[in-house]
């Protein structure tokens, strides 16, 4: 074989697609160098083999020295650079690196997820799939009472259900394949979308006259108080002044439903507008991707997967909703969209405002030690506009006090908190709940077409029982769910419909508005069912979600909110009945101050999955790598079973690490479990602790 003079070679660092905590070198020849028309080399996608494979990667370096013969005579050759400029500039490439170091998660698999679909190609047997694959978006259509369905399908409708609307890519990552997704749209009980936005150069907007100059200096702000809409109003003045200087901006949404709607407003009042997420065709976005690279005063609304394209002059972002969970990726890298934008602030040094109707108490403390400041003084003063009334809660008196307060005909919003007919099977003689065989949690009742029984972890479904298998015991249903109140409910009205559903009804159900201000739309009246099982979920952000749940369906509340609660002492609702907002995030800071919760800890919970786990073992492995990397004074809680102990046949075990820093020793425990066959997710800054 042919041994290469190194002068005849450029050698790059490559960012690959991989679980591993390196970069690869590989080598370009000085004759297909000088061929390029463009000499960027950082930042630029290139087709590289790897193994029997071949990936798109990312050159994060170029080396500057040689290389011996021996190890030149190892490293692999470049095969394309299939663009004609950069995807990354370098400071892109500092923002992911810094991402992936903060959450202890592979360079590589990190930069990879910001890589437009259409771009992330993969070669197989022996040639490079390049294929744009049609996205769509789907949302629920219309579902007949007498619908039969698999449960797969069902499965289905319930997640497109809960989010709103969900791109196809986001439904394949969950499992679901394009069979069952067809099969639903024909018989039209999902809708299917192409998301394509207009384009811009054909339908120039005259500017209006701004209402009153809005400027945002420099530095982190917070936006609350306001409704959405509003606030999107806002955001028109600012951005509007912005572009008159050439400069972007970037709104940043939890979910496609909010990005949909927020083009739907903006459009009518801001230019070069354009929209980027995983239900808009691959081509599109890739058009879109190097557009923005060059294109100035322009503004992109996006989930998190449009954070790092360079915007060219971008210098105001917007992170919409910024309270809301979904911000936290489910897959690796476990990244927190909020956390990343403040990287992107960071290295850009630029206007930045996280917005929400009312604060998480991580912005509410923010707000109080000065790192954030108030977009408005008055950041707490949400507007209390309709009636109150509060009820004790029990099944069967609220059930009957539902149907006494619907006779007055008014357009009502019922949110019942929990999905299912009820949480669970229960018996009163020896106190046990029906379980799942899989995952150790108890199985959920579902009654709306066909009674049966459903693990909520790996979806199971399991034939309904009525007594208890170890005494004989009739068994109790436990808990109210949509089902049981929609099934109660049809015994008195026939204009009853879920919020999803496209039905002009006076009675609208939904499971929860948390976080959806944007999606939304106002009722005269507003009824919150038993919000209180959030206080009894064994996490630190219980009263938080409990808090803010009331407060979002109270704003959605034109004249009348009823809340049926049995905490009525407790600091939340008194801080909400006396119009006293601060009151309840001073108490809660307190309460995490005194338990060492975040804000004032760290954390970082590390799950561990393996079918027979033996926690001892772990205890062992656990205790020889704190010996072997000389860690001291090592913080922790557990290890202990999960609080979901099995899943999906898996036993889980968990492990709280309290302001550890040596990300180092993570990764070497990380490999030790590989290497053991434990899969290990390291979760850093965890949206729950369960």
């Amino acid at each position: 074989m042919k041994k290469y003079n190194n002068n005849q070679f450029i050698y790059f660092e490559v960012a690959l697609p991989l679980p591993f905590y390196q970069t690869f070198t590989y080598k370009l020849s000085l004759e297909k160098y000088d061929k390029l028309k463009n000499k960027k080399l950082i930042g630029r996608r290139v087709l590289v083999p790897f193994r029997k494979s071949g990936y798109t990667g990312i050159i994060t370096e170029i080396h500057k020295e040689s290389f011996s013969e021996i190890e030149d005579y190892e490293v692999k050759e470049i095969e394309e650079l299939p663009d004609d400029k950069p995807l990354f500039t370098e400071k892109e490439l500092n923002i992911a690196y810094k991402i992936s170091d903060y959450y202890v998660a592979p360079f590589g698999l990190t930069l990879y997820y910001f890589i437009p679909e259409g771009l992330r190609w993969k070669k197989k047997e022996g040639k490079w799939i390049k294929t744009f694959p049609e996205s769509y978006i789907y949302g629920v259509g219309k579902i007949k009472n007498d619908e039969k369905l698999s449960e797969r399908q069902k499965e289905l409708v319930e997640l497109v259900s809960s989010l709103g609307e969900v791109s196809e890519l986001e439904l394949i990552e969950q499992g679901f394949t394009k069979t069952t997704i067809n099969s639903l749209v024909k018989k039209g009980i999902l809708k299917r979308e192409n998301f394509i936005f207009k384009k811009e150069e054909k339908t120039q907007l005259k500017q209006k006259k701004l209402e009153k100059t809005v400027k945002v200096k420099k530095g982190i702000f917070y936006y609350g108080a306001d409704e959405a809409e509003k606030r999107l109003k806002t955001y028109t003045n600012i951005i509007k002044n912005l572009q008159e200087e050439g400069k972007s901006s970037l709104l940043v949404f939890p979910s496609i439903a909010h990005i949909k709607k927020a083009y739907e407003i903006l459009s009518k009042e801001i230019n070069n507008l354009y929209v980027y997420h995983d239900g808009i065709s691959a081509r599109e976005n890739v058009k879109t991707w190097f557009e923005l690279q060059e294109k100035e005063g322009s503004v992109l609304l996006t989930s998190y997967s449009g954070i790092l394209i360079p915007i060219k002059n971008l210098s105001f972002i917007v992170v919409e909703e910024e309270a809301a969970d979904s911000y936290k990726t489910l897959r690796t890298p476990k990244f927190d969209v909020r956390r990343a934008i403040f990287e992107i602030y960071k290295e850009k040094k630029l206007s930045l405002i996280y917005s929400s109707l009312v604060p998480s108490v991580e912005s509410f403390y923010s707000i109080e030690k000065n790192i954030v400041k108030p977009l408005k003084e008055n950041f707490l003063n949400v507007k209390y506009k309709a009636n109150i009334k509060n009820y004790p809660f029990d099944k069967e008196f609220s059930l009957k006090k539902l149907i006494e307060i619907l006779k007055d005909n008014k357009k009502t919003l019922i949110i019942a908190n929990k999905k299912a007919y009820a949480s669970f099977l229960y018996c009163p003689r020896c106190e046990n709940e029906i379980l799942c065989q899989n995952c150790d949690v108890p199985l959920k009742v579902y009654k709306k077409e066909k009674e049966y029984l459903e693990c909520s972890i790996c979806k199971t479904k399991y034939e309904t029982i009525t007594r208890c298998p170890e005494c004989e015991t009739p068994l109790e249903t436990v808990g109210i769910g949509i089902e049981k109140v929609e099934e109660y409910l049809k015994k008195y009205f026939s204009s009853i419909s879920y919020l999803h559903e496209e039905k002009d009804t006076n009675i609208k159900l939904t499971t929860t508005i948390l976080d959806k201000d944007l999606t939304t739309e106002n009722f005269e009246r507003v009824i919150n069912i038993y919000p209180d099982f959030f206080l009894f979920v064994q996490d630190f952000k219980g009263r938080e979600k409990f808090f803010r749940n009331i407060l979002y369906s109270y704003i959605k509340a034109e004249k009348e909110f009823i809340l049926f609660t049995n905490q009525s002492n407790d600091v939340s609702i008194k801080a909400f009945l006396n119009k006293k907002l601060e009151k309840f995030y001073k108490d809660e800071l307190n309460i995490r101050e005194k338990f060492n919760y975040p804000p004032f800890k760290r954390y970082i919970l590390l799950t561990f999955e393996k079918k027979n786990l033996d926690i001892n073992f772990l205890n062992e492995l656990f205790k020889i790598w704190i010996k072997e990397n000389k860690l001291k004074n090592v913080k922790y809680k557990g290890i202990f079973k999960g609080y979901h102990s099995k899943v999906k046949g898996k036993e889980r075990a968990q492990l709280l690490l309290i302001d550890f820093k040596n990300k180092q020793a993570l990764k070497i425990l990380h490999e030790k479990c590989r290497k053991l066959g434990i899969k290990l997710i390291i979760d850093v800054d965890p949206v729950q602790i369960i």
